[in-house]
C-alpha cells in the first residue's frame, strides 16, 4: 500500500498530483498511494473533473497519473449493495473517457495504458479500436490489441484476420498475446486453428504451449503432434492449471475415458 503519505491526509488535488509527478515512477509507493487516494475521491465530481483534465496535460507523466487515477476509480468504486452485477456508473464513465482518449493519445508510454483500460470492459466498441491499432508500429500497442478484440461471441471476420496476423508478429510478446486470446476462446473457425498449428515451432515456449492447449480445447487432433514436438517443460508451475495436460485430456475424450474434462466453456 505504500508508506501512507497520501492516504487520508486531506491534501488538495494539486498537492497530491505534485507528489506523484515528483517521483515520476508509476511503480513508486508514493505514486501508487496518490493514484489510489484520488481514485477513491473521484466519486466527487470536482475531483473527477480534475482527474479527467489531466489526460490533456502536455506532460506524459501527468497523463500516466491520470490513467492510474481513473483506473483506481473503476476498481475501487464498484460495491453493489443489492447483489446485482449491473455495471456501476463509475465504471461506465471511466470507459467513456478511455474510449475518447484512445483516439487522441500518441505517447508510447501512455497509449498502451489507455488501451489496457479499455480491455477491462466487454464493450462491442472495443473491436473497432483494436482493429485501428492492429498494425501500429509499437509492439507494446499491438500487444494490447488481442484483448480489445476478445469477446464472448465468435470473432468477426476482421477480428479473426487481425488475430491470425498478430499470431505471426515479429514481437514474441505480441504473438503470445494473440495466441493466448485465440487459445482461450471457443471460436472453432478453422483459420484460428491453423494459426495455432503454425506456432508449433515458435521460438517462445509459452507460445508453443498455448498453441497446443488451444487446439486440444477445440478437439483438434493436431494437438497431439504439437505435444510430441514439445521439449520437456522445465518450469511447469509457470502455466495455469489444466494447460500442460490439455492434449492428454483431448485423448481421454477421444478414447471415451472419463478424465477428459474441458478447461473452458464449450
Amino acid at each position: 500500500m505504500g508508506d501512507g503519505s497520501a492516504i487520508g491526509d486531506g491534501s488538495a488535488f494539486e498537492e497530491l498530483v505534485a507528489r506523484a509527478v515528483a517521483c515520476g515512477d508509476p511503480e513508486h509507493p508514493v505514486w501508487e498511494d496518490v493514484a489510489r487516494t484520488l481514485g477513491w475521491r473521484s466519486e466527487d465530481d470536482e475531483t473527477w473533473i480534475a482527474a479527467v483534465a489531466l489526460r490533456s496535460h502536455p506532460d506524459p507523466v501527468h497523463r500516466l497519473l491520470a490513467f492510474d487515477v481513473l483506473f483506481w476509480h473503476t476498481t475501487t468504486r464498484y460495491v453493489p449493495e443489492d447483489g446485482s452485477w449491473v455495471p456501476s456508473p463509475y465504471e461506465q464513465r471511466a470507459y467513456e473517457v478511455f474510449a475518447e482518449w484512445a483516439g487522441t493519445e500518441t505517447h508510447p508510454r501512455v497509449l498502451p495504458k489507455v488501451l489496457i483500460g479499455l480491455t477491462q470492459y466487454s464493450e462491442p466498441a472495443n473491436e473497432a479500436v483494436g482493429l485501428r491499432f492492429a498494425r501500429h508500429p509499437d509492439p507494446e500497442v499491438r500487444g494490447v490489441v488481442p484483448g480489445l478484440l476478445d469477446r464472448w461471441e465468435p470473432f468477426s471476420p476482421a477480428a479473426r484476420e487481425a488475430l491470425c496476423a498478430l499470431s505471426r508478429d515479429p514481437s514474441v510478446e505480441v504473438r503470445r498475446s494473440a495466441v493466448v486470446t485465440v487459445a482461450e476462446h471457443p471460436d472453432p473457425h478453422p483459420d484460428l486453428a491453423a494459426a495455432l498449428v503454425e506456432r508449433f515451432g515458435d521460438e517462445d515456449e509459452s507460445v508453443r504451449v498455448m498453441a497446443v492447449f488451444g487446439l486440444a480445447e477445440r478437439d483438434d487432433p493436431r494437438c497431439v503432434a504439437g505435444r510430441e514436438r514439445m521439449a520437456p517443460i522445465a518450469d511447469r508451475e509457470r502455466y495455469g492449471y489444466g494447460v500442460l495436460d490439455a492434449a492428454d485430456r483431448y485423448e481421454a475424450r477421444r478414447d471415451g475415458r472419463g478424465d477428459g474434462w474441458r478447461w473452458r466453456r464449450a
